[in-house]
């Protein structure tokens, strides 16, 4: 008679320790330029527009930059062409007021209370 095998459990494999799966990286985000950051100002070739002499600025710009270098706030009380709301106070150094809208081509001559050395109202020519 034959001798029947006895069943043998299989071996078990060693335990490995398992690999952590590592997280993909992440894509660095690009950094937004500074022209995407920035709210459209002063057209690019103009200067902020002075409170005593006036400036210019670009046409369908959304904002414009004034410069107050008299040391003293003012109140801007009325402008051309309703360009933006007023009366507008102008602290000294720079402030952005937003334009009733995109800026048409033309001249807007604005009275302020601001105390100038030159007479007459200041023009901000839009091109």
């Amino acid at each position: 008679m034959a001798k029947k095998k006895a069943k043998t459990k299989p071996k078990a494999r060693p335990k490995t320790k398992a690999k952590a799966k590592s997280k993909p990286k992440a894509k660095p985000k690009a950094k937004p330029s500074a022209r995407a950051k920035a709210k459209p100002k002063v057209g690019p070739a103009y200067p902020a527009v002075d409170i005593c002499n006036g400036g210019q600025l670009s046409s369908n710009s959304l904002y414009i930059q004034f410069a107050n270098g008299t040391g003293s706030p003012c109140l801007i009380t009325s402008v051309q062409g309703n360009l933006f709301p007023v009366p507008q106070p102008i602290a000294p150094g720079m402030n952005t007021v937003g334009l009733n809208g995109p800026a048409p081509t033309g001249n807007y001559s604005f009275h302020s209370t601001c105390v100038c050395s030159q007479g007459g109202d200041p023009v901000i020519k839009v091109q």
